[in-house]
């Protein structure tokens, strides 16, 4: 079986919009008898959450068990521990910390780890409690390390953003474990089958090195962060992905 690993911001939407054509590809790919997966680094959302986005968005059915998020492979690494974790952001992270029994705590003084995700409403307060954890001795757990986030109208900071003013102000450095790194690539090889697998992304540092490192068929769209890389295919959208592959005429494009 054919599996496709499609990033979500910048190939499927961007904010709340639609990438032309990108619902439609993907009820066709899923038609087709291909495995549709979604793998992001946006750890603002759970699976629920995020198969919710895409249906409200693209019209495409998701389900939430075809969702894999930075944010849960943040807490396969910290909640088998159990270590109480304070979140900086990483909101999606909660139902499975909640799943390993992991309990949340929100002051410096409880906390042995930290995860740091995407957070839109940051407060000083957090990063207060979260950098005197870190200088602490709390384990330091990026959800990934993305400089920028894709939105309408260009690029916002993202996750990476946060983690480097952590990192500046604990003199630490974090793990990351989201997209291109081991703790991601580990929950997606539990969720595939045999047969070739495509990653479709925006953004060659993650997506596409992720299935660099995997031996993966990698494929560059030209609606996100990046225009240009090293990537097997480069297309211009994921209807574009979906187009040449149904049609078996795959080639490197423009």
């Amino acid at each position: 079986m054919t599996t496709i690993l499609c990033d979500l911001d910048g190939v499927v939407y961007l904010g709340e919009q639609e990438i032309a054509g990108s619902g439609d590809a993907l009820v066709r790919l899923d038609k087709a008898g291909m495995k549709v997966m979604f793998i992001t680094n946006n750890a603002t959302r759970s699976q629920i959450e995020a198969a919710e986005k895409i249906e409200r968005v693209t019209g495409f059915a998701a389900k939430a068990g075809s969702v894999i998020t930075s944010a849960m492979a943040a807490a396969s690494l910290v909640g088998p521990t159990g270590a109480p974790t304070l979140l900086v952001g990483a909101a999606g992270a909660v139902p499975d910390m909640t799943r390993f029994g992991c309990p949340l705590v929100t002051s410096a003084a409880e906390a042995k780890a930290v995860i740091v995700g995407l957070d839109t409403n940051l407060s000083y307060t957090i990063l207060t409690e979260a950098t005197r954890a870190l200088v602490g001795g709390a384990r330091f757990v990026a959800t990934n390390l993305d400089p920028t986030y894709p939105l309408p109208g260009g690029p916002a900071p993202g996750a990476g953003a946060l983690v480097s003013l952590l990192e500046t102000s604990s003199g630490r450095r974090a793990e990351a474990a989201g997209k291109p790194h081991e703790p991601i690539r580990a929950l997606i090889r539990e969720s595939i089958v045999d047969g070739p697998v495509y990653v479709v992304g925006d953004r060659v540092s993650t997506d596409l090195a992720m299935g660099a490192a995997e031996g993966w068929t990698t494929v560059l769209v030209q609606t996100g962060i990046d225009r240009a890389g090293a990537a097997d295919l480069t297309l211009r959208s994921l209807a574009h992905f979906a187009d040449q592959l149904l049609t078996d005429q795959l080639t490197d494009a423009d």
